[in-house]
């Protein structure tokens, strides 16, 4: 095996020992903005994405972390509730930090994420 090849592959194993989730963005893959959240992040694709560490708050507050969604059953279910009121979605599989910050049956606060699939659901 090529180091290149070795290396890719660390970095692939190392990406599945992080829980999984899904996150629900705009088209742009930014943040949905919901409850006047005024804060909108644009999540790069196949990246690593961390919060500054002056940005995260734990707890359950709106502010102060990235939610995601445990299941791609709630995932849907937040994307329709946000088409409904006009907001384009994508969902997309992510893996999450191991720091959680809050969580939740519904919802998973988590200071960093890397989506690495976008699901398409038949509507």
């Amino acid at each position: 095996m090529k180091s290149c090849e070795r290396k890719e592959l660390e970095k692939h194993l190392e990406d599945l020992a992080h829980p999984i989730g899904f996150k629900v963005t705009t088209l742009e893959r930014k943040s949905l903005g919901l409850r006047n959240n005024l804060t909108i992040l644009k999540y790069p694709f196949n990246r690593w994405y961390f919060l500054p560490e002056s940005k995260v708050i734990e707890g359950k507050g709106y502010k102060g972390g990235i939610w995601t969604c445990p299941t791609l059953g709630l995932a849907n279910k937040l994307s329709k509730y946000a088409e409904s009121r006009g907001i384009k979605t994508k969902i997309f599989r992510a893996y999450l930090s191991h720091r959680f910050l809050y969580d939740n049956a519904y919802r998973i606060k988590v200071n960093g994420l890397k989506l690495v699939e976008e699901i398409k659901l038949r509507r």
